[in-house]
């Protein structure tokens, strides 16, 4: 009876170790699995921020190449600028011209007009005196001669003498007074052509001046067309480099969000049930050199502490207190950090780490060493963002670490 009983005890301790042996098997390739899982999205995530760093530096190369650019523009369109009012003032002295030239060709119109009526008068006066000659010589000399011995005395044929000849006088000065109207009319017009023609000459010079402002302002226009077309070239790549980068933004999220997810599952896998929140030893300091509080636990909703220094980049973070550490990985906000489980429901993390120094599931020590402070995820510099958990709610860590 004693043996069968010894027999059934061997039997349930070797069952209850095969079942153990077997969870725990069957935990650690789950748990291993899980952190795999974590370890690509990782290194998924890894690769994509080494993209956005290298496109962000291509969009600060196109972004400084499209200000020299632009410098060169404001150069060029204050060019064209200036050339515009030069051909502006150009246009103003050859319209100026052109109204001096219309002003005297009015003049040498009204001439022409003076020197065709008077010609006209000649005209007319002289075919009265061919009319008054042929009329005489058809006569004959009798015809004077009857004029004057018809006079009844001498003083009357005097008078008619006198008279025949003023007649004849008045008429050749009325032809020579017309002809010399017609003479300075014609001198006044050469005069009047003469400038007519030297302002056409200065108004032609001026006219080649602007042609040859507006070739230099069409050489200018070309440049900064140019310039312009690739400004537009380089502002279309910042946007599709914009683009990209936001892409994979959006891709890291979702990565992030699945690590969450796997780190929430290693998390409740790697933890037991809830505890009181108190540690058998106190928290120890997580660094050993100078340092600040840069940002206090609550302020605009920080559910941490931030710790700064004037040397603290690279200085060396070490574990508040001893436990298995759960996760070891990035994150986009926390960057580079590590969580510690402490047992009765307590975890730690450490945030922004250069560097780390542990991995998921090591047994560490209180002040052993699990990294470097660094400015990793989302941070504005250096600093060591250290949060605890008490049953997986944030609280002020301030009060662990005598702070």
């Amino acid at each position: 009876m004693k043996h069968q009983k010894k027999a059934f005890i061997r039997i349930i301790s070797v069952t209850l170790i095969t079942a153990m042996l077997f969870s725990v098997t069957s935990f650690s390739g789950s748990a291993s699995s899980v952190q795999d899982q974590i370890d690509e999205l990782e290194s998924k995530i890894n690769a994509n921020n080494n993209k956005i760093s290298d496109n962000k530096a291509s969009v600060n190369d196109l972004l400084n190449q499209i200000s020299d650019m632009q410098a060169q523009l404001d150069v060029y369109n204050a060019k064209i600028t200036d050339l515009n009012k030069q051909i502006a003032a150009k246009d103003e002295i050859i319209n100026n011209y052109q109204a001096e030239i219309d002003r005297l060709q009015a003049e040498i119109d009204a001439a022409n007009i003076q020197i065709e009526t008077q010609t006209a008068a000649v005209d007319v006066t002289y075919d009265v005196l061919k009319e008054r000659l042929r009329s005489a010589y058809k006569a004959g000399e009798s015809s004077a001669l009857e004029v004057l011995l018809g006079s009844g005395d001498y003083a009357s044929f005097l008078t008619r003498l006198e008279l025949l000849k003023r007649v004849s006088e008045h008429d050749n000065e009325l032809v020579k007074g017309l002809q010399e109207e017609i003479n300075e009319l014609n001198k006044t017009k050469e005069q009047l052509s003469s400038d007519q023609q030297s302002q056409q000459e200065k108004q032609s010079e001026i006219v080649n001046e602007k042609a040859a402002i507006e070739s230099a302002r069409a050489e200018v226009k070309s440049v900064y067309n140019t310039l312009d077309a690739k400004q537009s070239r380089l502002e279309a790549q910042v946007k599709s480099l914009k683009s990209m980068i936001s892409s994979l933004d959006s891709q890291n999220d979702a990565y992030q969000a699945k690590m969450d997810k796997l780190e929430a599952q290693s998390i409740s896998n790697t933890t037991g049930s809830s505890g009181n929140g108190v540690l058998s030893s106190g928290m120890s300091f997580p660094l050993t050199c100078n340092y600040y509080v840069s940002q206090h636990y609550g302020h605009n909703g920080h559910k941490g502490v931030d710790i700064a220094g004037a040397n603290i980049n690279g200085q060396p973070v070490y574990a508040a207190a001893g436990g298995t550490v759960i996760s070891a990985s990035y994150h986009s906000s926390w960057g580079n950090n590590v969580l510690i489980d402490h047992g009765n429901g307590v975890w730690t993390r450490y945030a922004h780490l250069s560097s780390i120094g542990v991995s998921a599931g090591q047994t560490v020590s209180q002040g052993q060493y699990i990294g470097k402070v660094g400015s990793t995820g989302n941070s504005s510099g250096p600093h060591l963002h250290f949060e605890v958990y008490v049953n997986k709610n944030r609280v002020n860590p301030e009060p662990y670490i005598g702070l």
